[in-house]
């Protein structure tokens, strides 16, 4: 019999109540008809535990339309470990969980921003905000378009060029709508100070980095590099990682 945990979200009718020593009647009646559900689908070669492909996919289309994780767990009525399991590609995860969470619909208006901090891979961020520093755009006025601390850009394009994958939905989304506005701008023509965008330049050359006609917009639309990824939010309990020093800003 499994221990439940103090933050159990399990409720009677459920099989997994029944695991944790529950003796009622719907419980076990739960469960018996999870196990033979089970032994019907290995009878006829099907596995008991999908992949989590179907659901990861399914997931991101949720976060890319602006729903948040917390809204997608009630929408679904599962867990919150049940729910970041699912959205990692590769995983297993039970049939009724599979279900619930594909029965989620995406909302048909999308937001063109979200709050949400589920983190998702930052190379497009990076490649984004590489490209405007190529083209002049001194980090601090990428910062101020985005509604942020100029230190927070310098940290983030030295974080990500360090190796760390992982940006939030909100930062990579506010990144994107700049990206949109600035990529095909001449910084000079709208008040940056000249010695601002030959630093910003100098940076980039420094760095081998990408003007913005140079980079393809199908990788940076990409699944697998683009705000739609699905990679789960550390959890609470995780020991955050030290900042990286931040890089000089091109003030």
């Amino acid at each position: 019999m499994k221990q439940r945990p103090k933050n159990s979200r399990v409720t009677h009718g459920q099989p997994a109540c029944a695991d944790y020593g529950c003796k009622r009647d719907e419980c076990l009646e739960a469960r018996r008809r999870a196990m033979k559900q089970r032994e019907y689908f290995a009878a006829t070669g099907r596995p008991a535990l999908p992949g989590t492909e179907r659901t990861a996919a399914h997931i991101a289309r949720l976060r890319a339309a602006g729903m948040l994780d917390a809204e997608t767990c009630r929408a679904a009525r599962v867990g919150r470990d049940a729910f970041y399991k699912a959205a990692r590609f590769g995983g297993k995860i039970t049939r009724v969980t599979e279900a619930k969470i594909l029965a989620v619909p995406v909302p048909r208006v999308v937001q063109p921003e979200t709050g949400n901090r589920a983190r998702i891979d930052g190379r497009s961020t990076l490649l984004r905000l590489r490209a405007l520093m190529a083209l002049g755009w001194p980090q601090y006025v990428i910062a101020r378009e985005m509604g942020i601390a100029k230190s927070f850009v310098s940290r983030l394009v030295c974080r990500l060029g360090c190796g760390d994958r992982y940006v939030t939905l909100a930062t990579a989304q506010k990144t994107q709508r700049v990206y949109e506005r600035l990529w095909n701008q001449d910084p000079l023509e709208h008040g940056v100070p000249a010695s601002a965008v030959t630093r910003a330049k100098a940076i980039a050359a420094a760095g081998k980095w990408q003007l913005p006609m140079d980079l393809d917009d199908d990788v940076l639309d990409d699944p697998t590099h683009s705000r739609v990824i699905d990679v789960s939010p550390r959890k609470k309990s995780s020991p955050r990682t030290s900042p990286l020093p931040a890089a000089a800003d091109a003030a």
